[in-house]
């Protein structure tokens, strides 16, 4: 149905338009998007520090991916209603778009509080693998070019190890994202 990005842009915003098309869930993928990366960001030190870790030059790399992979799992795991919803949404068939609400009223009819966990295994899973990747790959890619002297701390070697980060998300969450995508 879709060729490529642009293609399936351009078909979506021709057959649905901008709010009910392509920016359908934009709403609740905010809200999304900010519980889950808080928590996410947040909680990364206070995990690494409960771990352990002193001296963020010294710290072991497992407990920088441990602890990126428990950030990750607590945050989509109170992420996930939301999560559930955006979905829901996002994959609504041509012409039909309700809010948020009509979202939240539909899935506590068919499934009460737990409806609102539809997916939540895969969806942890997931954000374990994205959470490890990136806070552990940032963290450890960052005091790795700094201790070994390639350069200092700084924009160049934020931009370095925020590349590296970059591919190693990638690598990492695309497997989980095509199985939480289709559950």
């Amino acid at each position: 149905m879709y060729k490529n990005l642009v293609h399936g842009m351009y078909r979506i915003m021709s057959e649905e338009g901008l709010r009910h098309g392509i920016m359908k869930g934009l709403e609740v993928s905010a809200l999304r998007e900010a519980s889950y990366s808080t928590l996410r960001l947040g909680l990364y030190e206070p995990i690494k520090h409960w771990m352990g870790a002193t001296d963020p030059k010294t710290t072991p790399t497992w407990k920088k991916f441990t602890s990126g992979a428990l950030a990750g799992l607590i945050g989509s795991s109170f992420a996930n209603p939301l999560d559930l919803i955006k979905t829901r949404m996002q994959a609504a068939p041509l012409g039909e778009s309700h809010g948020i609400g009509w979202h939240v009223r539909d899935i506590y009819h068919h499934g009460g509080l737990t409806g609102f966990y539809k997916g939540v295994i895969p969806t942890m899973t997931r954000a374990t693998f994205v959470g490890a990747a990136y806070m552990g790959t940032y963290d450890s890619s960052k005091h790795w070019i700094i201790n070994h002297g390639y350069m200092e701390e700084g924009t160049k070697c934020q931009f370095i190890s925020t590349a590296i980060t970059g591919l190693a998300m990638t690598l990492a969450s695309s497997p989980a994202d095509n199985v939480k995508t289709r559950i």
